[in-house]
């Protein structure tokens, strides 16, 4: 969830208050997929509506995963209703089968979206990944917060690393080692790689969850990159 091809000026969004919505399509949706759309999200047209482009997508998913996963289309859309101050992340998904909703969440947050319920969707079964892209543009114009183009970066490779990983280990295993791996960096943070990769290491014990020498280095390599931005 990224670009900034600006559909739409700021000011129209920058006084958004909690409970407002604000809806992203993909743009390459026909007619009747983007009817069925914003049908499922219970809006029409008359809503903030954002589009994303595949260009958008591949922009920020192209050095994480393949042309061919990306795709030529965008189509994954989402609804995001913004919450209250510290009221944190809900995200529901419909025809996203790749990308767990703990892992938007932990993305998410990375790229500093906050106080919302979100809800990702497709007209069919996509992996997710693009969704991401429309979430944060839209989060951007709505709180007329500017999200760092490094830090767009980094919450695209941390959902495509935690996606890789449930492939191997399981999405629930690996959601759950990326959120405690978060924790433990909040808690106690790391001055220098080896304490990164401490953490990493611990936090897989703690939960008695197995990794190759490989997942741990990419797993040290995400985190330290992470520690490095500066990212709360």
């Amino acid at each position: 969830m990224l670009a900034i091809l600006f559909l739409f000026p700021v000011s129209a969004f920058a006084d958004a208050q909690a409970g407002d919505v604000i809806v992203t399509l993909g743009k390459n949706l026909t007619a009747e997929q983007r009817a069925a759309m914003l049908k499922e999200m219970d809006v029409n047209e008359s809503a903030d509506i954002v589009e994303v482009t595949n260009e958008e997508e591949h922009q920020y998913l192209g050095s994480y995963i393949s042309s061919r996963l990306i795709g030529t289309k965008a189509l994954s859309s989402s609804k995001i209703t913004l919450g209250k101050k510290n009221s944190g992340l809900i995200v529901k998904t419909n025809n996203i089968n790749w990308v767990s909703e703990e892992m938007y969440i932990n993305a998410l947050a990375t790229a500093g979206v906050k106080d919302a319920e979100i809800y990702v969707t497709a007209p069919f079964q996509v992996s997710g990944t693009a969704a991401l892209t429309g979430i944060i543009k839209a989060y951007e114009l709505t709180s007329d917060e500017k999200i760092p183009e490094d830090v767009k970066q980094a919450a695209n490779e941390e959902m495509v690393t935690a996606a890789e990983l449930g492939d191997q280990i399981g999405t629930d295993e690996a959601s759950a080692l990326m959120t405690k791996i978060k924790e433990e960096i909040s808690n106690n943070a790391p001055q220098t790689k080896e304490d990164v990769e401490k953490i990493v290491t611990d936090s897989a014990n703690d939960l008695n969850i197995s990794l190759t020498e490989e997942q741990k280095q990419t797993l040290t390599d995400l985190f330290n990159r992470l520690k490095e931005l500066d990212i709360d």
